[in-house]
């Protein structure tokens, strides 16, 4: 009764904050931080704290870390009501996600404070600890990676690269997947919700033998997808946004003594992505982005010593089928390139005393082949580069007066490469882009990445910290080699752009009172050598400017990012958080116009809710955001009007939790907002799941 009661009022708040003034909404959802609500069973598994997993290293706790690490357990992607991995990390304070088309999102990112919700390249993204983000883009194809697969996630916000390397500008996001914990299981699932989209899953899990384990998942997804357009922008070739996909996760586990560990992994992915037109295509316009991922990992534990190695090669061929009528004139042309990231990395370190001094090698090659070739003329543009980073750290941290003062220091050293860089346009119809064929200039460049740390722990409740870092990421292959038509226009390869690079300064605290939990962080970063287009100077066709992407801006970033926990160990599961962020442009040579304007995509005011309660009727799962206005354009005319999200679900165990049920309504108030002002969100969407472990 008590929980009816306070949810009516939580609802009837929300709507208030939906039609009164942003001012009054903040401090009513400010409120909620008082609010508490009792039932009797939930997983105390949903919030992890004492001990992670950073980087492809060993386990450290989290009096050992140099910010405030947010984590998901699989037990509450379970319970949250979303439909990809993604959604659980943008309830996650200093978190942005972009997803607003469903499961018929072609590539989605994934930014932390405020980097641009567009520029997934400056968040560095790791799969068991090796990075997953392409060389040729920076991206990370967040539709291969299933939440039915993942043990837990693992969000460190703030420039990082001293410890975890390039892309690291805004923060970490580390993706554990699942091992084997029982001698047999099988979990199965399957689920059917709007626009006739099925989703299903099966994974198999094993322990062996004493030393030998495995764990097996498949999973597949489709839906009819839906026209992601308004009525005024529709034509007779308007198609919806379908999409079918699926993927598998392999590893075998062996543990030759409680010592050492060996893993051996394979994922695989495949898809077919509808781009919402059809003209004389079977299937209309579709994207695939068809990955494989290994992984090799061997890691050890010592009293005193520790040593991780990991070896992977990742693979996307990525395909599109692009036609157009230009009058009464069809053309079409694919687009083919396959992406390839390849690494061997090794650290180590030892314990002296109160020090643990620590060292590391990392090797990452990039290269893509790729090109448009056109099916209704012999015109033809292919683009090749390949880019190589060569890394060495050292790491030095102290723990003084029982463990409560920890110092670090890192120092990490990083040169990049970039060679066989080469670009051939032929044919009449990409006879403009001819005048740039051939081979492009080698270059290379070299940064420095130092990190200093301080964590005070005066008593078990309370922790503060202050960090500097420099985190940096190093230009795509993308820019670097391929000439070609993007949003801005037509623009051409750059082989001489260096790294984006931003140095961050913050303090942090956290606070356990009873079962409640208060994080809070402030942090101020200078950014430079940021990536912008700019004009050439030459015309193409004689009206249109062609653009070069170049290193030209300076962006300053502040802000503070504050949550509340409850959780009484039972049955509830609270989170409130605030997150208010700053990124303005300081400096842009060439572009003066965009001084004093905000980063794309990165709204200044969030606001999440996420509650889990789990009582004899079931469980229920409730999650709200707020995103203040986001600007989509980089001179700030064109924005998106803030806006609220809510989902909500309903699940019941059975058969002694053997059988699960699951009911889903995902954006509840029916908003069909997206992060662009000519396309539209698809509404309110209901899901229906059943799963069955043995």
């Amino acid at each position: 009764m008590v929980l009816r009661i306070r949810l009516r009022v939580y609802l009837e708040n929300l709507n208030k904050f939906m039609n009164k003034r942003r001012k009054r909404t903040l401090i009513l959802l400010v409120l909620l931080l008082h609010c508490q609500v009792y039932g009797q069973v939930v997983d105390t598994s949903l919030l992890v704290r004492e001990v992670l997993i950073t980087g492809y290293g060993n386990s450290v706790a989290e009096s050992r870390t140099p910010g405030i690490v947010n984590t998901i357990s699989a037990s509450r992607l379970n319970s949250m009501p979303l439909q990809s991995v993604d959604a659980a990390l943008d309830m996650l304070p200093g978190v942005n996600s972009n997803r607003t088309s469903g499961l018929s999102q072609m590539v989605t990112t994934v930014s932390l404070r405020a980097l641009g919700g567009d520029e997934q390249g400056r968040t560095l993204v790791l799969m068991d600890g090796v990075p997953v983000n392409t060389s040729d883009n920076g991206t990370v194809n967040w539709n291969s990676i299933f939440s039915n697969n993942i043990a837990r996630i693992e969000i460190l916000r703030g420039g990082a690269s001293a410890m975890y390397g390039a892309n690291a500008i805004g923060g970490v996001i580390n993706i554990v997947t699942k091992r084997p914990a029982e001698r047999f299981s099988v979990r199965g699932e399957v689920g059917y919700g709007s626009m006739n989209s099925w989703k299903g899953n099966l994974a198999l899990s094993s322990r062996l033998s004493r030393n030998f384990s495995f764990f097996l998942g498949g999973n597949y997804n489709r839906t009819d997808g839906y026209i992601n357009l308004p009525d005024s922008l529709v034509t007779p070739f308007t198609h919806p946004i379908y999409m079918h996909e699926y993927g598998i996760l392999s590893k075998l586990l062996y543990t030759p003594n409680d010592k050492w560990e060996l893993e051996l992994a394979y994922n695989l992915y495949r898809d077919k992505r509808g781009e919402g037109e059809k003209i004389l295509a079977p299937d209309g316009e579709y994207r695939r982005f068809n990955n494989d991922r290994v992984l090799f990992r061997a890691a050890t534990d010592m009293e005193n010593w520790r040593m991780a190695f990991a070896t992977y090669y990742q693979r996307e061929r990525y395909f599109k089928l692009d036609e157009r009528m230009s009058g009464d004139s069809y053309q079409r042309f694919d687009v083919r390139a396959n992406r390839s990231d390849m690494g061997v990395m090794f650290n180590s370190s030892v314990d002296i005393g109160n020090n643990r001094i620590g060292a590391g090698v990392e090797l990452r090659s990039g290269s893509v082949d790729g090109g448009d070739f056109y099916q209704t003329s012999s015109d033809s543009v292919i683009n090749r580069g390949d880019l190589d980073l060569y890394s060495i750290y050292l790491r030095d941290e102290q723990s003084l007066f029982e463990n409560r003062l920890w110092l670090q220091f890192v120092l990490r050293y990083d040169l990049a490469q970039f060679s066989h860089g080469e670009f051939i346009a032929s044919g009449n119809s990409v006879a403009s882009f001819s005048n740039y064929n051939g081979k492009l200039s080698d270059n290379s460049w070299h940064k420095f990445s130092p990190n200093f740390s301080i964590r005070y722990t005066p008593v078990d409740k309370f922790t503060t910290y202050f960090t500097y870092g420099r985190g940096f990421r190093a230009s795509i292959l993308d820019d670097l080699c391929r000439s070609g038509w993007m949003w801005v226009g037509p623009k051409i390869a750059n082989p001489e752009l260096g790294p984006e690079y931003l140095d961050n300064i913050e303090w942090g605290m956290t606070l356990r009172l009873g079962r409640f939990t208060f994080d809070r962080t402030i942090y101020y970063g200078i950014g430079r050598d940021f990536l912008y287009y700019i004009p050439t100077g030459e015309k193409m066709y004689g009206k249109r400017d062609i653009f070069i992407r170049k290193n030209i801006s300076k962006v300053r970033l502040y802000g503070a990012e504050s949550g509340i926990t409850y959780e009484n160990g039972t049955s509830l599961y609270m989170n409130l958080n605030f997150t208010y962020a700053v990124s303005k442009i300081v400096e842009a040579d060439g572009l003066e116009h965009l001084r004093g304007k905000q980063l794309t995509y990165s709204p200044k005011y969030v606001i999440k809710f996420n509650t889990i309660w789990s009582g004899r009727v079931g469980e229920v799962s409730f999650k709200a955001s707020y995103k203040s206005k986001q600007y989509c354009s980089e001179d700030n005319t064109q924005s998106v009007d803030g806006f609220v999200m809510c989902d909500l679900s309903l699940a019941k165990w059975l058969m002694h939790k053997r059988l699960y049920l699951k009911g889903e309504v995902l954006n509840l108030f029916d908003r069909r907002v997206t992060n662009s002002p000519d396309y539209l969100a698809p509404g309110r969407m209901f899901n229906l799941k059943l799963a069955l472990s043995i």
